[in-house]
């Protein structure tokens, strides 16, 4: 009889992953980049700056997202196999 298990652990993204996208387009060079928008969400919060007033700056987060459940995952297979001989002869006389 043999087994094989595997257990697999992928704990990514469970506390959450915040986007930052930049307000730069095609025709809007003046807009911010993704990086800038980032750096000015972290100033404005060690400045004590409320959501609002963050946002009004140029800051703030696109999008929050976070995965929930378990993130464990196990499989596990058996099997059995069995050999018989057959001792003799056939079709003597």
């Amino acid at each position: 009889m043999r087994h094989v298990g595997i257990t697999n652990i992928s704990p990514q993204n469970f506390g959450g992953t915040w986007t930052f996208a930049g307000s730069r387009t095609i025709g809007n060079a003046t807009g911010l980049t993704s990086i800038e928008v980032y750096q000015t969400t972290l100033k404005g919060l060690q400045a004590g700056l409320s959501p609002a007033l963050i946002r009004a700056a140029g800051g703030g987060a696109t999008q929050f997202t976070i995965a929930a459940g378990n993130p464990e995952t196990a499989v596990n297979q058996w099997d059995l196999a069995g050999l018989a001989r057959m001792i003799g002869s056939y079709g003597q006389t």
